[in-house]
C-alpha cells in the first residue's frame, strides 16, 4: 500500500509538472495585448475627459440678489448641470453649516465674507487651494476664460502637438535668453521626432506605413484616431508677462503644482500643456535647457502605452469648452478597464511619474508591449515544469 502511495504521489508530480509545462506553452502561444500607438498628446485630446474643480463660495450671511445670480450663472455652466466647464460649485452657508468639513481648507480667518474659494481637482491629491477672491460676477467670470487659456483651445484644435507656457519673472534679459533656450530647442526636437508607427487616421491612412488601412478589423481599435484633427508634431509657445492681471486665476492653477514654486518667481518658468489642459510640473530657471525639453517633448509624443488618464503625470487646467464640438463633432471614447499595461506602471504598480525638471532619463520611453514579458513568464514555467520532472525521475531511480 505505501509504495502504492508513492507511485501515486510520483505520478501526481509528474502530471503537475506536465500541466505546468503545457501553461507555459499555452502562454508562448497567446496572442499578446499590443499598446496603444496613439501619440500621448493626441490620446489626451480625444479621449481625457477633464477632472472637476471644485469651487466653495462662502458666506455667513444670505447672499445678495446680485451675488446669487452670479452663483447660479457659473453653476449652470458646470459639469455637474450639463455645462462644459469641468467644475463643480458648492455653495457653504457658514451660518447654517459651521462643521462642513470644507471650513477645514478655507483661509477663514484672513478672508472677508463671501468669498469664492477654487480647489484643484481631487486626483492632485491634498486638497489644495490655487485661487481666492471676493464674490463678485467679474470674478467669477474669470473663472472658466482668459486670454491664454482660450488661445490654448484654439491651437490644440488646429493640430498643435503642445503649447509651453513661458511665465516670465520680470528680469527682461533672462525671460529673453529663456524663450530663446525654449524656441530653438522646440524647432530643433520637433524636426527629430517621429509620431509612433500604426497610427490609423479617419482617412484610412496608416502612419509608418505608407499605405491605407483596407480592412480596420487588422488594426487594433485603439490606434484609430476619433477627430479629423491633423495629426503632426508642432509645438508652440505662449509667453506670460511676470504681471498679467486677467491670467490670475490661470497662475495660480499654474504656480501650484509643485511645491516651492511660489518662491521661485524670479525665475522664468515653462509649464508644457497638452490635450484638453493637461499640464506637467515646469522646468524652472536653468532648468530649461535642452536636454529637459527633449524629454518631456519625447514624453508627449511618444505611443500612449498607458492610457488610463489617472496613471499619467500632470493636472488638468479649469475652462469652459465643448471639446466634443471642437473635435469635429466625434464623442470622446470613456475610459474603461483595459487590459496589463506595458511601461513602468505595470511592472512596479507604481504610478508614472512626470518628467522630473533637468532629468530626460525619467521621460516613460516607448514601449514594445508585453509580448516579450508573457514569453518570458512562459518559459519560465516550462523550465519549471521539466525540473519537476526530472527531479521526480531522479527521486523515483534513486528509491529503487
Amino acid at each position: 500500500m505505501m509504495k502504492f502511495r508513492r507511485v501515486n504521489h510520483r505520478l501526481g508530480q509528474v502530471a503537475m509538472a506536465v500541466t505546468l509545462a503545457v501553461a507555459g506553452i499555452f502562454l508562448l502561444e497567446m496572442p499578446a495585448a499590443r499598446a496603444c500607438n496613439v501619440p500621448v498628446f493626441r490620446f489626451a485630446l480625444e479621449r481625457w475627459p477633464s477632472d472637476n474643480y471644485v469651487l466653495v463660495i462662502a458666506h455667513d450671511s444670505p447672499l445678495a440678489p446680485a451675488h446669487r445670480q452670479a452663483v447660479d450663472k457659473l453653476a449652470a455652466s458646470s459639469w455637474d448641470q450639463n455645462g462644459k466647464a469641468n467644475l463643480t460649485v458648492q455653495v457653504l452657508d457658514l451660518a447654517a453649516t459651521p462643521d462642513d468639513p470644507a471650513v477645514e481648507h478655507l483661509p477663514l480667518d484672513r478672508t472677508t465674507l463671501p468669498a469664492a474659494f477654487l480647489f484643484y481637482p481631487a486626483g492632485f491629491g491634498t486638497p489644495t487651494l490655487v485661487w481666492q477672491a471676493a464674490l463678485t460676477a467679474d470674478n467669477l467670470r474669470r473663472l472658466t476664460h482668459s486670454p491664454v487659456r482660450d488661445d490654448f483651445v484654439t491651437r490644440m484644435t488646429s493640430g498643435t502637438t503642445a503649447v509651453w507656457l513661458l511665465l516670465d519673472s520680470g528680469d527682461p534679459a533672462t525671460d529673453d535668453r529663456a524663450e530663446q533656450v525654449l524656441r530653438e530647442s522646440l524647432a530643433s526636437i520637433q524636426q527629430e521626432l517621429e509620431l509612433p508607427p500604426g497610427v490609423i487616421h479617419p482617412s484610412g491612412e496608416v502612419t509608418g506605413s505608407g499605405s491605407q488601412a483596407v480592412d480596420n478589423g487588422y488594426f487594433d481599435r485603439e490606434n484609430q484616431l476619433e477627430s479629423g484633427i491633423p495629426l503632426k508634431i508642432a509645438f508652440d509657445v505662449i509667453r506670460i508677462p511676470a504681471a498679467a492681471p486677467a491670467e490670475d486665476v490661470l497662475l495660480g492653477m499654474l504656480l501650484h503644482t509643485a511645491p516651492g514654486l511660489l518662491e521661485k518667481r524670479t525665475q522664468p518658468m515653462t509649464f508644457p500643456l497638452f490635450g484638453r489642459g493637461r499640464m506637467l510640473k515646469p522646468l524652472v530657471g536653468g532648468e530649461i535647457q535642452t536636454d529637459a525639453i527633449a524629454a518631456i517633448a519625447s514624453y508627449l509624443c511618444g505611443p500612449c502605452s498607458c492610457q488610463v488618464k489617472a496613471l499619467n503625470p500632470g493636472v488638468d487646467l479649469l475652462l469652459e469648452e465643448d471639446w466634443e464640438t471642437r473635435l469635429a463633432g466625434v464623442s470622446a471614447i470613456q475610459e474603461r478597464e483595459l487590459p496589463p499595461l506595458s511601461g513602468t506602471a505595470a511592472v512596479t504598480g507604481e504610478t508614472i511619474a512626470a518628467p522630473e525638471a533637468g532629468a530626460p532619463s525619467t521621460a516613460p520611453a516607448p514601449t514594445p508591449g508585453i509580448r516579450p514579458v508573457v514569453r518570458n513568464i512562459g518559459w519560465m514555467v516550462v523550465a519549471l515544469g521539466v525540473l519537476v520532472i526530472a527531479a521526480t525521475i531522479k527521486i523515483k531511480g534513486g528509491k529503487q
